[in-house]
């Protein structure tokens, strides 16, 4: 619908139409359906509407430009148009506050602006913290600006939760106190919309919903055609922490040496309805958080630790996904099934890890042929995935380890061994299968699309690489395929330094998202691919899951009239997960930048992570990366190279991928933000010949 309507405001004789004329020009009998869709152009920024004339027309026919209002300490409104900052007058905001959507009018003979219309309110809560001024209380926010305080429960240093909509500000609800254990990461968490507790309403649904199976409804849900997979092996492998286990695995070697992977997912659609608030509730939030050392689940530990967890010993409902690959790792059949199954036992990634190294634990001991079988399995599919072009990068994940208060103990780069990557592998397998079983069956689908790189970043990036000598490959200058995109990440390995490239090329990826029109993952290099493995965690998944179901008891008549939300709901999930990483790497900052307080004024070595005009980045091995202004530098005036990624000056070079000794500045907790420097103090630039030796010449 949004291609036809976009075509039929292109033409220069319908350019601008109200909903009734693009109605009948495009045949559409269903009004609310269009209005839906309009609504959902014009919050995206692919159509103005004008209220006055009641007609929409193309955004970029429109002369105006969209944006987020940020505000001054004068109360002036500040909108950032490519990189530029457009100031307008408090007389021509319009009604626009802090955070709404707006469109405006630039008068680019003074850079200033002026807003034609409020294209979307901020309806956004704020964590604040209560200051004293002249013993009198108020609040003073960088975004709100700096406002009274009047409610008798909060003290100096209070932290309150702040509603703002349409320029007004209200306490909801007092969080605690800043120096209060935890704080630090709880005001993060709901700074960014994402709480640790839910509504009662949501709360009061789960006295329906049972602690376990019964035998009753076993065998009620058997005779109705749901499968017994309880005499199977069944297993787990997770975190040593896990409690929200959302899948399990069986394998075997089938008689014709073909061999049979199971992967049991958690039914969730069996307990949560459309028609819930636990599924309201679920799908607001989108994702669970990861905070560091605990979780924000998405559903109620009842639901995520309890009834649907796979926890060992116990009966539960599961959706059973049976895929049969050759021993080049061919998919030969694939079989989707509603079934009850029973854990027999829960494993560990750590102690699969040791098995497979060669140590002996005894409690595995009747699992070691199967666990065996998976390893072998696992390099099959990755050398398949390698095959159709599946891009491997480096992993920069960080474990931060924190004491009973909530104070950092230790930072450190996780390490992903064999069992991460068999059940990984197990899980994607099963993705595109499952995303190829919907979509020639023609179900309405979320997919979980990864689309081509930025050409001219990559470009970029490989170039500055080649400069500097770190790649050896003649790769083209026009165009970058998925083979030598391989080439260079295992190249690239090779190197002490190579975390630092993998990164760039990360950032020259297009970002994942979810979408009801498929269009394939660039880096697992696959066609077809979807979420459909953690409904427990990720609304997405519990999305696709519930279609399935539907389609088990109702067929295909009438599935795209009771999922006519997908579209949306796509949407809105890409959008929380976006908030969902955004706020745990801002946790994770802040308790870095808290970790790297005690190494104020210290030494420390590590690798120029980004050049920019302004200084470079510094990456230490614990992950850890902090900022050197170019005015930090000695010996002279500093001009920065943008093809090799470095600063020259006549007597020195900071390019990226040097590793460097440098000395902890500054930190600031509160930004998460940390300053290095190598300024009043010996410093030295290590490895300064070329890398030669740490590089494998390309054959």
């Amino acid at each position: 619908m949004a291609e036809e309507i976009i075509a039929l405001l292109s033409n220069k004789d319908t350019i601008s139409l109200g909903i009734d004329d693009i109605s009948k020009k495009l045949k559409i009998k269903n009004k609310k359906l269009l209005q839906i869709e309009l609504n959902k152009m014009v919050s995206t920024g692919i159509l103005d509407f004008s209220p006055k004339k009641s007609k929409y027309l193309l955004f970029e026919n429109s002369g105006l430009y969209r944006g987020r209002m940020l505000l001054d300490k004068y109360g002036n409104g500040i909108v950032k148009i490519n990189d530029k900052e457009i100031k307008i007058l408090k007389r021509n905001m319009n009604g626009a506050s802090y955070n709404d959507l707006v469109a405006i009018d630039i008068d680019d003979r003074n850079n200033q602006g002026v807003v034609a219309r409020v294209i979307e309110k901020d309806d956004t809560n704020y964590v604040c913290t209560v200051i004293s001024i002249n013993n009198k209380l108020f609040i003073n926010d960088s975004r709100l600006g700096i406002f009274p305080v009047n409610d008798d429960r909060v003290v100096e240093g209070s932290v309150v939760l702040i509603h703002h909509y349409d320029g007004n500000n209200e306490i909801i609800s007092i969080l605690g106190h800043k120096d209060d254990p935890g704080m630090d990461i709880k005001s993060i968490i709901y700074d960014y919309g994402f709480s640790d507790e839910f509504p009662l309403e949501v709360l009061g649904e789960l006295d329906s919903i049972p602690n376990s199976l019964s035998d009753q409804e076993i065998d009620e849900e058997i005779s109705r055609g749901r499968v017994d997979y309880r005499d199977k092996l069944i297993f787990t492998i997770d975190g040593d922490d896990t409690k929200d286990i959302d899948d399990a695995i069986s394998i075997k070697r089938l008689d014709n040496g073909n061999i049979e992977l199971g992967v049991y997912i958690a039914d969730v659609a069996h307990y949560i309805n459309k028609n819930s608030y636990l599924y309201d509730e679920a799908s607001k939030r989108g994702t669970s958080v990861y905070p560091p050392d605990s979780v924000l689940p998405m559903f109620p530990h009842e639901i995520s630790n309890g009834i649907c967890s796979l926890n060992p010993g116990v009966n539960r409902f599961a959706m059973a996904y049976t895929t049969v690959l050759d021993n080049d790792g061919n998919v030969l059949d694939f079989k989707v099934e509603e079934a009850v199954i029973r854990s027999a036992k829960k494993m560990s990634y750590s102690d699969v890890n040791k098995i497979l190294s060669g140590n002996d634990i005894e409690d595995y001991k009747g699992y070691l042929k199967e666990l065996y079988l998976l390893e072998k399995l696992a390099l099959l599919i990755e050398n398949r995935m390698n095959k159709n072009g599946y891009l491997e990068f480096m992993s920069d994940e960080v474990i931060v380890n924190l004491n009973r208060d909530g104070k950092v103990v230790d930072v450190s780069k996780r390490e992903m061994g064999i069992a991460e990557k068999i059940i990984e592998y197990a899980m994607v397998v099963t993705n595109v299968e499952l995303s190829k079983y919907a979509y020639y069956l023609g179900l309405p689908w979320i997919y979980r699309n990864h689309e081509n790189p930025n050409e001219k970043k990559l470009f970029s990036v490989i170039g500055a690489m080649k400069s500097n000598g770190f790649l050896w490959g003649n790769y083209s200058n026009k165009k970058i395929s998925k083979m030598e995109l391989q080439d260079i990440l295992r190249e690239i390995k090779s190197l002490d330094n190579g975390l630092i490239f993998s990164k760039l090329l990360v950032r020259c990826q297009d970002e994942a998202k979810y979408s009801d029109d498929n269009k394939g993952h660039f880096a697992l290099g696959v066609d077809f691919y979807s979420h459909n493995t953690s409904p427990i965690r990720r609304a997405p998944d519990l999305e696709n899951q519930m279609i399935l179901k539907d389609f088990f008891v109702n067929g295909l008549d009438d599935i795209y009239f009771r999922h006519n939300d997908i579209s949306d709901k796509a949407s809105s999930y890409s959008k929380q997960e976006r908030k969902a990483k955004h706020c745990e790497w801002d946790i994770v900052d802040m308790k870095k930048a808290q970790y790297m307080e005690k190494y104020i004024g210290q030494e420390v070595v590590g690798t120029i992570s980004y050049v920019t005009g302004y200084g470079f980045y510094v990456l230490l091995d614990n992950m850890v990366e902090g900022f050197v202004r170019v005015d930090e530098l000695p010996q002279g005036r500093y001009n920065f190279d943008e093809n090799k990624l470095a600063l020259i000056s006549r007597k020195n070079s900071y390019t990226i991928g040097d590793k460097i000794v440098i000395h902890v500045k500054r930190v600031n907790v509160d930004t998460g933000s940390i300053e290095f420097t190598t300024k009043d103090y010996d410093y030295e630039k290590l490895d300064k010949e070329k890398r030669g030796k740490r590089r494998i010449r390309k054959k």
